[in-house]
């Protein structure tokens, strides 16, 4: 019997505790993936995506009545979304917007689905960006020789309606046709876009790591380019690089990391009330049994200037006290990022958890362990002023990559 599920919808909720909160009508639990999202005209729209029924969506008024719901007629989407992962769900020009990377005949497609903001009904389905078609070749690479997977990535601004699309088609012959950067505007017209590749064209290959929006000014971007010992030698080199309003070709700034790494990450969270961009470049990323193994390095970035200040790391020592002498645990704490924010002063918050995967039959993940957390809050220099862990044990089936 399937459950009712009473969600709480009260913007001013959001900002107070003490405010008064309401209740929607009951409405049936989402059986598939879903997401809550609360739209800036009052409207909240409730999304649910399932392998076998495709995408449904239910739309709330600011007094919390249904307006509509029901699954969205969609043609360039099946159904059977057993091979779509969503790239993103957001509020667009006063529409829900929903992005959906799927394969069509082996080429990975992402697709953008607007969604009426004020009616639920829907707007549009487009293909707004594609990459090359896989062979099994390319299979064979990304699963054994640490190729990413080709996908088109979507950031938006988060203050403000522009985003972008970052074509990430690892697959490409030539090395300048490997990172495609598409800027957009707020009624999803195209405003910028430009090809990018490293400095001097030195290094054969490049990891698209992440990017961040400034409205209709700029977007920044993360890579590591590197050779191989079959490319030239085992070299990498971090770069952080601005595509600018009206140019077409990137600003650069490289790091001063020397070292060679077969996994990397990043994160970037943005301080507004600094104007930085906090970057936590996530490195040696393997797992290692069934833990994950990194090192992690923090570096704020202008990103009017692109200037780039010194590496620092945040203090573990108040932690790992508490962690082995109160908690009883054996090791020093070690958990990997699973998110950051800002508060309004400027300090900036990291949320680790220590993460381990369960192996099925083969070479499987059959689920993940989230285990204790620790919270380190410091300061826009990157000086540690704040720290707390405590226990958790949650486990959730399939693989949740960090």
């Amino acid at each position: 019997m399937k459950k009712i599920i009473l969600v709480l919808m009260s913007v001013m909720a959001l900002r107070s505790f003490s405010q008064k909160q309401d209740k929607s009508p009951a409405f049936e639990e989402p059986q598939g993936w879903s997401k809550v999202i609360q739209l800036k005209n009052g409207n909240t729209a409730v999304v649910e995506v399932t392998k076998k029924e495709g995408i449904n969506v239910a739309m709330f008024d600011a007094t919390r009545k249904k307006i509509s719901s029901g699954k969205l007629t969609l043609t360039m989407v099946e159904d059977k979304l057993g091979q779509s992962t969503i790239g993103g769900i957001f509020d667009i020009g006063g529409d829900l917007v929903i992005f959906d990377q799927t394969f069509a005949d082996k080429t990975p497609v992402l697709i953008r689905i607007i969604v009426d903001g004020k009616s639920g009904k829907l707007k549009s389905e487009d293909k707004v960006a594609e990459v090359n078609e896989m062979t099994r070749g390319d299979a064979y690479a990304i699963f054994f020789g640490d190729v990413d997977m080709p996908v088109v990535n979507v950031k938006k601004d988060p203050d403000s309606d522009y985003y972008a699309l970052i074509r990430y088609n690892t697959m490409a012959p030539e090395t300048k046709d490997r990172i495609e950067i598409l800027h957009y505007g707020p009624d999803h017209k195209l405003i910028n876009k430009a090809n990018y590749t490293s400095p001097d064209n030195k290094f054969k290959f490049t990891k698209y790591l992440n990017a961040y929006v400034y409205k209709d000014e700029y977007v920044l971007i993360s890579t590591y380019a590197f050779n191989t010992k079959k490319s030239g030698g085992e070299e990498g080199k971090f770069y952080v690089s601005k595509l600018a309003k009206g140019k077409n070709i990137f600003q650069q700034k490289e790091l001063s990391y020397n070292t060679f790494y077969k996994g990397v990450k990043c994160d970037f969270t943005y301080n507004k009330a600094k104007n930085l961009i906090h970057m936590a470049l996530i490195t040696d990323v393997e797992s290692k049994s069934n833990f994950y193994k990194f090192n992690t390095s923090y570096q704020n970035v202008n990103p009017a200037t692109l200037e780039i200040g010194k590496p620092y790391e945040p203090d573990f020592t108040k932690v790992n006290e508490y962690y082995k002498n109160t908690m009883k645990r054996k090791k020093d704490f070690s958990g990997i990022i699973q998110g950051t924010f800002i508060d309004n002063t400027g300090n900036y918050t990291v949320f680790y958890q220590v993460t381990a995967l369960k192996l099925g039959n083969g070479t499987g993940i059959a689920g993940t362990f989230f285990g204790d957390v620790a919270l380190v809050t410091m300061s826009p220099e990157g000086k540690t002023i704040n720290s707390a862990v405590f226990p958790a044990d949650i486990y959730s089936s399939g693989n949740h990559p960090f």
